[in-house]
């Protein structure tokens, strides 16, 4: 559901645009430490140029997060907070990015950062992507906490004001579940899916298949799942899709699907790497319904794609045991 979606960070353009651009992070994190070696060694005394410094911290800090180094980026967002930079933009950009990695842990805590990137005296220095960055991880946090008032204003703001209108109707509906509306959250997005087709975000898609499922709508979902072209080319759809079948006590159909499957990624040489994980699932789907001579057959396959994998091995004399003692012995 949207609500355990990642936060959005906001990148500093001050510093320069350049290294912005560098496709690797961690030379991102090399160029922004030499600006900060340059200004040391200018003989400027540390409190002067503190503002410059807390414009590098951010940056690195921005590109730890992205490499998963989130404790060095929290304490970089917390120190620049505590500083307090003459740049106020600085201070929206710490909170909003400080915010993302603890969103959860103090609610109270993160509406109140969020809230104070809100202020018209921050706002002026922001940028319209940032300002709306800002405003959507603000739904997100009043969201979280249960403030729907509040997230009805933002969502308002979000899609008249910013233009964001997948990422507002996004919000609206699980702003609407919340309010035990979620049938009315159902027909938005059925309607905005059948208007854009397959060029809506995968998002809109997860957003609408969780909604079904919370609502019981275990056909719908799996009619929706069908109608999917990217169905055919997406592991992760194919999963929930043979999952939903099951929960309709539907095997055939998932056995189905599987050898379809396992079929059309033979044919693709690029995705050839994910048929040992389609024949893990048929094998556990068929073990699960105690039908060992279908889970042979899958992993029979299996073992081809690595012979000499001992677990593979033993499961599959296991299967053999419960219907062929011969084969099992060989």
């Amino acid at each position: 559901m949207l609500t355990e979606a990642p936060m959005r960070l906001i990148a500093l353009d001050l510093i320069c645009p350049k290294i912005l651009r560098l496709p690797n992070l961690n030379w991102r994190i090399v160029f922004i430490a030499m600006c900060r070696k340059i200004l040391a060694e200018d003989d400027v005394p540390e409190e002067e140029i503190q503002d410059e410094i807390c414009c590098i911290r951010l940056q690195k800090a921005y590109c730890q997060q992205l490499l998963g180094k989130t404790e060095e980026a929290f304490k970089a967002y917390a120190d620049v907070s505590k500083k307090k930079p003459s740049d106020v933009s600085l201070i929206a950009v710490a909170s909003n990015n400080f915010v993302s990695i603890k969103k959860e842990s103090n609610l109270f805590d993160a509406r109140k950062k969020m809230k104070s990137c809100q202020n018209a005296q921050i706002q002026q220095k922001l940028n319209r992507k940032q300002k709306g960055i800002i405003c959507y991880n603000s739904i997100l946090v009043n969201l979280h906490s249960n403030q729907l008032e509040t997230s009805r204003k933002l969502i308002d703001e979000l899609k008249n004001y910013y233009k964001a209108h997948e990422l507002s109707l996004l919000c609206e509906a699980v702003l609407l579940s919340k309010q035990k509306d979620a049938s009315v959250a159902i027909r938005e997005l059925e309607n905005y899916y059948k208007e854009k087709g397959e060029q809506c975000s995968l998002e809109i898609y997860y957003t609408l298949l969780q909604l079904y499922l919370n609502e019981g709508m275990t056909t719908q979902a799996i009619n929706a799942l069908q109608s999917l072209d990217r169905l055919k080319t997406s592991p992760g759809l194919l999963s929930i899709l043979v999952s939903l079948f099951l929960v309709n006590n539907d095997r055939k159909s998932a056995s189905d699907l599987l050898k379809l499957s396992i079929d059309e990624f033979e044919k693709l040489p690029a995705k050839k790497s994910i048929i040992p994980n389609l024949l893990e699932e048929g094998s556990a789907m068929y073990i699960s319904a105690n039908d060992f001579k279908s889970a042979a057959k899958y992993l029979e396959d299996l073992l081809e794609t690595n012979p000499n994998d001992p677990k593979i091995i033993a499961r599959l004399i296991n299967a053999y045991l419960r219907f062929d003692h011969t084969k099992a012995e060989k």
